[in-house]
């Protein structure tokens, strides 16, 4: 058994994203059903943040101190990089008007992160600032 760490509604309230463990599961809001779910490394899922006009889910919280990107619609990971100093990034917060995204660790190291779209597929990357 493993606690939910961490929840995220969809902007639509269709989808409900729940962090259980090293996996994110995918809820159908409509339904009460479990649609996917996204096995992640080891460790436990502590924030998930939706990136606004794409289908892409931002986790942090794992043991590795990665950050990743997962695509909402296949369920693949699309990248990871490294999170806050080497350290499990445990929080996330997203400011839209800036496109930036913020990671803190349990040391207390915050980062920011310049978020860039490129190209009609909403392909993203996040340089450090």
């Amino acid at each position: 058994f493993s606690p939910v760490t961490t929840l995220l509604l969809s902007e639509d309230g269709t989808k409900l994203y729940s962090g259980i463990g090293d996996e994110i599961k995918v809820w159908d809001t409509a339904t009460n059903t479990c649609v996917t779910a996204l096995q992640g490394p080891p460790g436990t899922v502590k924030s998930l943040i939706l990136l606004p006009n794409t289908h892409q889910l931002v986790c942090g919280g794992w043991n590795d101190s990665f950050i990743t990107v997962w695509d909402t619609i296949t369920g693949a990971c699309i990248f990871a990089v490294e999170g806050t100093r080497g350290n499990s990034s445990n929080c996330l917060a997203l400011s839209t008007t800036r496109n930036v995204l913020f990671s803190a660790s349990m040391s207390g190291d915050i980062e920011m992160r310049q978020i860039l779209c490129s190209g009609e597929s909403n392909r993203i990357e996040l340089n450090q600032i």
